[in-house]
């Protein structure tokens, strides 16, 4: 990993996320969004695993093709898996059942955690090589 990847991703991510809460969700590109579900996907899983992952209900399903976009096959079937753990592959709709499904299965989260961890290392390198192939590095636009 360069040295440099982390400041570029994180500084795309902070513009991106502002030009949606000034713009709106519907005027990012796919490529924004890439940037947006992998970098959330990535922060949040690794502060707090699976669980923490699928107590803010985020889209899985979305982040996971975000991470196959960018060559890290291994996340993304992670976060397939992590999805087929919920009863038709769906998390409950109340955070609450959300929270009990998982407290309920807590070892198989996080064990997948773990294994998504290790899976994640070589993301931010991939996330840098297609962003710096999508968007002007000055300016964060394409």
């Amino acid at each position: 990993m360069k040295d440099d990847d982390f400041e570029f991703i994180n500084g795309l991510f902070c513009k991106l996320v502002d030009k949606q809460e000034d713009q709106g969700a519907e005027v990012l590109t796919k490529e924004e969004n890439v940037v947006l579900l992998i970098w959330h996907a990535s922060g949040i899983i690794g502060n707090g695993g699976f669980r923490y992952f699928f107590e803010q209900e985020l889209n899985g399903e979305a982040a996971a093709a975000a991470y196959t976009i960018i060559g890290c096959d291994k996340a993304a079937e992670l976060l397939r898996l992590g999805l087929s753990l919920f009863p038709n592959t769906v998390p409950p709709a109340s955070w609450e059942e959300r929270v009990k499904y998982m407290d309920e299965n807590a070892e198989l989260f996080d064990r997948l955690s773990e294994a998504f961890w290790e899976a994640d290392q070589g993301m931010q390198e991939r996330l840098a090589e297609y962003t710096r192939s999508h968007f002007d590095k000055k300016s964060g636009n394409r």
